[in-house]
């Protein structure tokens, strides 16, 4: 896990050492264990590594890394099964000198190209510099859970990890009022319906997309993103739910032991949910119950949703776990606001974002370096509570009742599944639209005209109708609400020198997920079933059939209620309204107020 960064010059004007430098020092956080500059011959192209050592923690495995005086790579992520595919370049006659996933990765390009990114399991972001083709190869994870950041500007193209080092390059670096407005008016913090030329909240910085990979010529020529992957939400097993399982038990069985690789110390978040309890429990079952394991919790006294009976039930009925919380409370926001926006560089949805990067800094402070967390499984397995509703809907719009011999029954239930097609969000267009309207509207009072005016687009309205439940769960997991979490993970955990591996986030588990039926992860009211199923018996009733949901969500309404906090707000209001974003200060606990005014008061800016 690592900080990357680069620029490629067609002009004629040489990249220096320093151009370079200044990009990765504003990356120390990514990589305090080691660093390196890589510029070539004829000074056309440069590259920058910060380095957070995980695997192979020797000089061997330093970046940027150069293989045959041609291929040079600056690399961020990890490359979970790069033990197996080395195994692989063994046999073609390959040989490696560290062992790095990195020398991997690289030497997986020179055999197979582009075509190597469908070998990976892992998490990462990349680019290679070609310099027999003269021809920079940048890659992205298949669900972002690496950052990759570019910019061309004049005969540059410019990339990195974070925004701030490509502002490091003294480049103009904008707030986008498009994006500022879209935020105010649907809450959104980017347009999945935008993939193509991904938008940020700065102006001309794009974020490449998840799965994708770019070229980029010594010419200046710059291909259109490249998709590599995507789920097919139409391929279904024939497996019985028995046989389902046990593939889905093995999966993540596999996925686990991966992320576990590490040549330091690896803990767990434990939030008392059920995913962060099953990863947990998988790792005692992996490590034979013979070896500690440290978790990291977020505790909220007095609050309702304090999860500290739910952590405990999981802490007490394993042994060998080294528990460690942290106690928090509304000063996160009064105290730390502006250090998270600064690392985040965006709004970000809500205080449980300062808490969880205290849980990475309670981490560190423990010398833990790597945290295993259950995030994306709720995406795909649909365990927000409003997948059952989509559920349920489109399961009873696809009722065949042909059978049925009664004509008034046939009637009504032909009547109710037509209603139910026609008027539900999930199904009605219109009435969905119309519904978001009223709302927009009502939000529109608040917003200054002139700035509605001047930035609103009706292209940029960022939501679509989903036809089925299938569709609700590829958007969670590929195109909204996951792309966020994993922003936010990604910038607190190296915000603080920590490394987050994600289990549920293995590709073929997703893809096997999608493949099963519905009613394998809908069941008699119960969301996630498989899952549950998997994990009964093994962890406490309490934890594996709980009903609510909270996760690492703090008492926010409480939070914002607070006299300082309202303060403020209040501050926000009068800054947006002098700027002419907003026309009038009110009595709110309104987030999206503090995160606009941070972000144009940003220091790149």
């Amino acid at each position: 896990m690592c900080g990357i960064a680069g620029m490629l010059d067609h002009s004629g004007d040489p990249i220096s050492y320093d151009n370079i430098n200044n990009m990765i020092n504003m990356l120390n956080h990514r990589g305090p264990d080691g660093e390196g500059v890589f510029i070539n011959e004829t000074f056309k192209i440069g590259l920058g590594h910060k380095r957070l050592s995980i695997i192979d923690l020797s000089e061997n495995a330093s970046q940027p890394m150069t293989i045959s005086d041609r291929y040079t790579i600056t690399f961020n992520g990890e490359i979970y099964n790069y033990i197996e595919i080395k195994k692989i370049l063994i046999k073609y006659g390959f040989n490696f000198y560290s062992d790095s996933d990195t020398e991997v990765l690289i030497n997986s390009y020179i055999k197979w190209g582009v075509n190597c990114l469908n070998y990976f399991d892992g998490m990462f972001s990349f680019a290679i510099w070609d310099n027999k083709k003269n021809e920079l190869f940048c890659a992205r994870d298949r669900f972002g859970e690496k950052p990759f950041f570019y910019t061309k500007y004049n005969s540059k193209f410019i990339f990195a990890s974070e925004i701030k080092a490509i502002a490091a390059t003294g480049i103009p670096v904008t707030p986008c009022y498009k994006s500022i407005l879209n935020y105010l008016l649907y809450g959104t913090i980017r347009n999945p319906n935008k993939a193509k030329n991904s938008s940020t909240f700065y102006e001309n910085i794009i974020e490449l997309e998840p799965a994708h990979y770019l070229l980029i010529k010594n010419t200046g020529d710059i291909s259109d993103p490249i998709k590599y992957w995507d789920l097919d939400v139409n391929k279904k097993t024939k497996l019985n739910f028995e046989d389902c399982l046990d593939k889905f038990d093995h999966l993540l069985y596999e996925s686990t032991q991966r992320r576990l690789r590490s040549d330091v110390s690896v803990g767990s978040s434990l939030s008392g949910g059920l995913d962060s309890s099953t990863i947990v429990y998988n790792i005692n079952k992996i490590r034979d119950n013979n070896h500690s394991q440290t978790t990291f919790s977020a505790r909220f006294k007095g609050s309702s949703v304090d999860e500290g009976r739910y952590m405990n039930a999981v802490i007490e009925s394993l042994p060998n776990i080294k528990a460690h919380f942290g106690w928090y409370d509304y000063d996160l926001i009064t105290n730390n606001i502006d250090k998270v926006f600064d690392c985040q560089e965006g709004p970000f949805g809500s205080p449980s974002i300062l808490v969880q990067n205290e849980i990475m800094k309670l981490a560190r402070k423990e010398n833990v370096k790597v945290l295993l967390d259950g995030q994306g499984a709720d995406e795909y397995l649909g365990g927000y509570h409003y997948f059952k509703r989509y559920f349920y809907i489109d399961a009873i719009s696809k009722l065949k009742i042909s059978n049925i011999k009664d004509p008034i029954i046939d009637s009504k239930l032909n009547t109710i599944s037509a209603l139910l097609s026609m008027t539900s969000d999930l199904f009605c267009p219109n009435l969905k639209h119309h519904l978001r309207k009223k709302k927009i509207k009502k939000k529109c009072k608040s917003i200054n005209n002139d700035f509605i005016e001047s930035f609103y687009d009706v292209d940029d309205y960022p939501f679509r109708v989903r036809k089925n439940i299938d569709q609700w769960l590829y958007d969670s997991t590929l195109k909204t609400g996951l792309r966020e979490l994993l922003r936010y993970a990604d910038r607190n955990s190296m915000n603080n020198s920590i490394e987050v591996r994600l289990p549920f986030l293995y590709h073929e588990l997703v893809e096997f997920v999608f493949s099963i039926p519905n009613s394998y992860k809908f069941h008699q009211g119960w969301t996630k079933y498989i899952l549950r199923k998997s994990i009964d018996n093994k962890l406490p009733d309490s934890i594996t059939w709980r009903k609510d949901k909270i996760g690492y969500a703090p008492p926010t309404n409480d939070w914002l209620s607070n006299f300082e906090v309202k303060n403020m707000i209040k501050e926000s209001q009068e800054y947006l309204k002098k700027n002419n974003i907003i026309e009038s200060v009110i009595e709110t606990q309104n987030w999206n107020y503090l995160m606009i005014h941070r972000l144009l008061e940003h220091k790149y800016i």
